[in-house]
């Protein structure tokens, strides 16, 4: 499945509550704010859609995409910086009302953009090599979601 097929499939496992897509100047905006310059797998996805107002399906895991203008640091959100190691690493999403987060890891020598399940607890651990791949997992239920545990 290519990363438009997922960010549909996505789309439509969050009913309608997908958010509009993300401008030009709302995605330079971040860039900014963050001190980033985006792959073109997170700019597909936030041009798709730029959050979510619900979560995906409990089978689907459960997880809400946040809009840019929330996405901040590991380091800026006090209950999962504790254990991280990798306080730059971007929040863009939670599970279950923000039972843990989500982040991604944009680098400026890669397109590659591993995400990774933060709960506050333990150091992240990495769910997807890259963004496609969280999509995946999302659209499979995959057990990476919940345990950080990567299936491929």
């Amino acid at each position: 499945m290519t990363l438009q097929e997922q960010i549909l499939e996505v789309i439509g496992l969050l009913h309608g509550s997908a958010l509009s897509g993300a401008s030009l100047a709302d995605i330079a905006a971040a860039e900014q704010r963050l001190g980033v310059r985006f792959p073109d797998d997170i700019r597909a996805l936030v041009s798709a859609f730029n959050g979510s107002e619900l979560a995906t399906p409990v089978e689907h895991g459960w997880v809400t995409f946040w809009p840019l203008r929330a996405w901040q640091p590991i380091a800026e959100e006090p209950g999962a910086a504790a254990p991280s190691t990798m306080s730059d690493a971007i929040l863009f999403a939670d599970h279950s009302i923000v039972s843990w987060w989500y982040a991604i890891a944009v680098s400026p020598t890669s397109d590659e953009c591993p995400v990774y399940l933060v709960d506050g607890v333990q150091a992240e651990r990495l769910v997807a090599l890259s963004l496609g791949g969280f999509l995946q997992a999302i659209i499979d239920d995959s057990d990476a979601l919940y345990r950080g545990t990567p299936t491929g």
